[in-house]
């Protein structure tokens, strides 16, 4: 009988399935969390933080009036796209699809990893406002 110790890596942070985006026509496949280095761990939350103080400082009433906060918001979501698949944000998403892409990617990431509280990349609603998540 084999006594060795295993740590299963697979058990422990869930499914492995590839998380996808399709935009006109080509698959892009995301980075999992658990693939992402303490360089864009910690890029990520810079980022997070960013959104977090100009979706403040500009409110939701504020927001859609505000060109300049939603060129400024669609910079931040392409710099967190980036860090999933550098290639999806070269592709130039519409702001509303890089909504969407985050909205899905966490979605999916809190789907596959019951078995940890991985944090997500960025908690966005569709409306740009942050949200939270558990």
């Amino acid at each position: 009988m084999d006594t060795t110790s295993v740590l299963n890596l697979d058990e422990l942070f869930g499914q492995t399935k590839p998380i996808k985006v399709r935009w006109q026509g080509v698959e892009y496949e995301l980075r999992r969390p658990e693939n992402l280095g303490p360089v864009e761990i910690a890029r990520n939350e810079k980022l997070g933080k960013r959104h977090e103080t100009l979706t403040k400082r500009v409110g939701e009433r504020g927001f859609a009036n505000n060109e300049a906060a939603q060129t400024e918001l669609g910079k931040v979501l392409n710099e967190l796209i980036s860090i999933l698949c550098p290639e999806l944000a070269k592709a130039k998403l519409p702001f509303a699809a890089q909504l969407k892409v985050l909205d899905f990617y966490d979605a999916e990431v809190i789907a596959t990893s019951p078995k940890q509280k991985m944090p997500t990349v960025m908690p966005v609603s569709s409306t740009g406002v942050t949200t939270t998540q558990p």
